[in-house]
Formats: C-alpha cells, structure tokens, sequence
C-alpha cells in the first residue's frame, strides 16, 4: 500500500485463484488435472477438487462431456444388427438381426409357427422349413388333417346300408340292404327257413317272425313237439308201481310201495317234502334222503330281511328311470340295464331312424323315420290311372277304347284321346269322309270318301 497524491492510502486488490494463489493463474475454465484419466477440462466456477462430480467425463467418442456414454445408442456401421448402443467397454453393438418368414427384423413368423395359407379348405396353416405358408386338408368331418376323405369308409347311421363311405361331396352314403335274422346282409336266413338252436332238447328250428331260432320240444319218445314229456304219464309196464310218469331224464318209472320217512305205506312224507323239525332258526324244513327232516338256516337278503327274496339275480329297482330290468348284483347292488329311448320314446324300442313309420299323410309313401327321429314320406303324384307315382302320365300312350283311333295318348286333362284312322288306314290321316279321292273310274267327277269302307262315289 501507499499514499495516493490526495493523501490517500490504497493498495492493490488482490483475487485468490482455484490454488489458493493470490493474483494465481489457476482460474476458473483454465486447464487443470484432476488425476483421473477418465475425466478432463478446466477449473469449474466452483473450483470444485480433483476428481469432483462437476469436472466432465470423457465419452466413447473421447469428447470430455459428450453424450456417447455406456448404454446409450450409437451405430455400429452393420446393416445386419438393430439396437445398437455402446458397451461398458465403449464398444458400439447391436441385436444381430434374423429375417422371419414374413421379412419382419426379429419377427415371430418362424417355421413352425401358425399363419394363414388363405385356403379355406385347409386348417392348422404353419410356415413350413422353406417359409411356406402350408395348412392340413380338412376332412369331411370338419377336421384339419382328418382322415374322413373322400373313398373312405364312414357310417350313415342307417341300419340298412352296408359299405358307407364319403363321396366327393362329403356326404356319407351306404349301399341299401336287408339284413336276415343272423344279421347277414341279404342273407337266407329269414323267418320261416330252418335254424338250430344250439338246443339238442328242440327239433324242427326255424326263424320266427322276430328272428328267434326256435324248436319243438322233442319229448321222451324222441318226436319233437310230441306230448311224452316229463311229467307226463307213461307206463313203465312194472305191475308193481302206481303213478308212472317221465322223469326230468326221460324215464318212464311209477312209484313203489313203500314206506315213508313217517313209517306210512307210500305216504306223502317222502324225501324232498315238507315236514318240521322243530327247530325255529330253520326255515323250509325237507325231508332228506336218509328220512331226516331237516330246514335251511337263516340268513339275510340283499334288503336284511332274513331269509328275505332279495336275493342276488333277482329283480329289483334302483330307482333309476333309464335302466330297465334292474337286479341285485353278486355284492347286492341293484343295478339295471341303460335305456335308449327309440323314435316314440319307447325304451329299446324298434322305431329308429331308417324304419317304417306312418306320417298320417296320405299324400306320401314309404315314410321312413330320419336321423332326427322325423316321420317323413316321398310325396305322391297320382297319374291319370289314379296309381301314386304311377307311369300313366300326360303325354304317354294309353287305350281310349275306340277302335276308329290310334296313337292314343293321355292329354294334358288325363283324357285319353286318339287320332282318327282315316279311309286309308292312315292314324291322322287326311283321307276322311267327304274329303275328295279318286275312284278311278273315269266315268265319274267329284269322287269323296263315304263313310262305308272303301267305296267311293
């Protein structure tokens, strides 16, 4: 400090730089160095220490505060990448790039994957190895790759068609049969012809008119539907039986004298009968063979009564409305037979689609039930004779009756109606009475056909 002219003491201002240096030339925006060789640049107007926040970093491009900084994106100069951006390393990469079957970058139109081929008659349409769009025939029934094709067999749900197959309409279609009581199509075995019944006991078996094979009893003396069956009377020709008759095995035999389990001469208390032996935990006490007269014990039905008819195989009811013939099982379940209900809700019954039925319509014919149990008949067209569908139809040659006619034909009224025969036996002929002719005669003039034959004026 000195003294200015007007006695003034003054000094010289003094500015400390970033250093602490008075007047120094480490100002703010001059060059510094931090330490740190990721960062550069000069003294921020803070003078913020080495290594602060403030002091710029250098990016992947080597720009001391440039934005090309790890994560963010850059171009890695390959057509065949996308997404590029910088690496904490400061490399630039991208997503390598795959074209899918529609050419969309990464796309989700991969082989294998669905798309549509634009072919309504395929389904399940994927991109094939060769980003072909290729989908399954749909068959006849409705089924992507089925195979109900066209030629192959299939079921009409007619009973009397055989051989059903899809024509190339798609429509399933049998040839028409009757089947005979065994089930062969147009076979012989029909109801009247014989059969066996696999019973040696029947002779003379035939069908009847519900396709059972049945047979005549052949009775003891070995006639089939003869009257010498057991129980019958018959003569074992033994003076000393009584009561002769056949037994269950054909025998003829009577009945000895003798003494019964009672010590009655051919009384009634025999083997087999009934007596009582006392004993009430026993129940339909039987004479044995050895004349001991003793019962079955007690024991419970299928219901817990004791010695009760509930007993396995026999009937019951399991309160099922769609079972028929319900019985007990061998663990004493009462189950029944599943009903299918036919074309008049009757269970099991024979109305089904295919079979004869009436519509109450007198126009139709041959009405049939359908596959939805509809009674249908083939509309009737009466001819000009009056027969449904018959071939007396307008046009089509008939007899009118008139031997003065021919060509005779039904016309549009159902008349039937001829041309006339003419003077030369012509069918329509011009040559008809009082048309002119020539007789050749020639002492004549103005010849006509008169009604007489052949005679001319």
């Amino acid at each position: 400090m000195c003294w200015s002219a007007n006695c003034t003491c003054s000094g010289t201002a003094v500015t400390f730089d970033c250093e602490g240096v008075a007047n120094g030339s480490a100002l703010p925006g001059t060059a510094c160095n931090d330490g740190n060789a990721s960062t550069g640049n000069d003294w921020n107007a803070n003078c913020r220490a080495a290594g602060d926040a403030a002091w710029s970093v250098i990016d992947c491009m080597g720009v001391a505060g440039g934005s090309a900084l790890p994560g963010t994106a850059c171009n890695d100069n390959t057509a065949n990448t996308i997404n590029d951006v910088w690496s904490a390393n400061c490399t630039c990469a991208g997503t390598a790039v795959t074209f899918d079957c529609e050419g969309v970058a990464n796309g989700s139109a991969l082989p294998g994957t669905s798309c549509d081929d634009g072919n309504a008659s395929t389904g399940n349409d994927t991109w094939n190895a060769n980003c072909q769009c290729v989908g399954q025939a749909i068959d006849c029934m409705g089924m992507a790759g089925g195979t109900a094709l066209p030629g192959t067999a299939c079921n009409d749900n007619n009973a009397n068609t055989i051989n059903d197959v899809w024509d190339a309409n798609c429509i399933c279609a049998g040839t028409l049969v009757t089947f005979d009581c065994e089930g062969v199509a147009n076979g012989t075995a029909l109801p009247g012809t014989s059969c066996d019944d696999g019973n040696a006991s029947t002779g003379n078996d035939t069908w009847n008119a519900n396709c059972q094979c049945a047979g005549q009893v052949i009775d003891c003396m070995g006639v089939a539907g003869g009257t010498a069956l057991p129980g019958t009377s018959c003569n074992d020709n033994i003076a000393n039986t009584i009561n002769d008759v056949w037994s269950a095995n054909c025998t003829c035999a009577g009945m000895a004298v003798s003494f019964d389990c009672e010590g009655v001469a051919n009384g009634s208390a025999l083997p087999g009968t009934a007596c009582n032996d006392n004993n009430a935990n026993t129940i339909n006490d039987v004479w044995s063979a050895n004349c001991t007269c003793a019962g079955t014990a007690v024991t419970f039905d299928c219901e817990g009564v004791a010695n009760g008819s509930a007993l396995p195989g026999t009937a019951c009811n399991d309160n099922n409305a769609n079972t028929i013939n319900d019985v007990w099982d061998a663990n004493c379940n009462c189950t029944g037979t599943a009903v299918t209900f036919d074309c008049e809700g009757v269970a099991n019954g024979s109305a089904l689609p295919g079979t004869s039925c009436n519509d109450n319509n007198a126009n139709t014919i041959n009405d049939v039930w359908d596959a939805n149990c509809t009674c249908a008949g083939t509309a009737v067209t009466f001819d000009c004779e009056g027969v449904a569908n018959g071939s007396a139809l307008p046009g089509t040659s008939c007899d009118d009756g008139n031997a003065s006619t021919g060509n005779d034909t039904w016309n549009a009224n159902c008349q039937c109606v001829g041309q006339v025969i003419d003077c030369m036996g012509m069918v329509g002929g011009t040559a008809l009475p009082s048309t002119s002719c020539n007789d050749n005669n020639a002492n004549t003039i103005n010849d006509v056909w008169v009604r007489t034959a052949l005679a001319r004026l």
